[in-house]
């Protein structure tokens, strides 16, 4: 079945983790949609979103990814519980699950932590 909020956008790239899935179109905007525990999404808030029987948020359908709306995205890859993704200019952005380093950020301390204390 097609994904009609992805209908238009031109969808050139896409890559699936654990639960969630990512796309990017021909602007190098992403998309991002199902699990968000971990903040594997890349949303700015998890709030409203909507929880799984376990009491997990999700996305259930495509969302922009706003954090990076003025950054041309050209790869996007996931793993488990995270996002990566490389701009035009080269530069690497990563989110969501961080507890075993795969983020590459030194500083796992200062972030967030999931239901079972694992930062992201």
């Amino acid at each position: 079945m097609e994904i009609e909020q992805l209908r238009n956008k031109g969808i050139y790239k896409i890559a699936g983790g654990d639960g969630h899935t990512v796309a990017v179109d021909i602007k190098g905007n992403v998309y991002s949609w199902g699990a968000s525990a971990c903040g594997q999404l890349g949303l700015s808030s998890m709030k409203d979103l909507p929880t799984d029987i376990e009491g997990y948020p999700y996305q259930p359908t495509p969302r922009l990814v706003e954090l990076l709306q003025n950054i041309v995205v050209t790869q996007i890859a996931c793993g488990d519980a995270h996002t990566v993704a490389l701009t035009n200019e080269g530069r690497l952005y990563s989110w969501g699950g961080g507890g075993c380093g795969q983020l590459g950020h030194p500083d796992t301390a200062s972030m967030p932590k999931d239901e079972d204390g694992c930062p992201y």
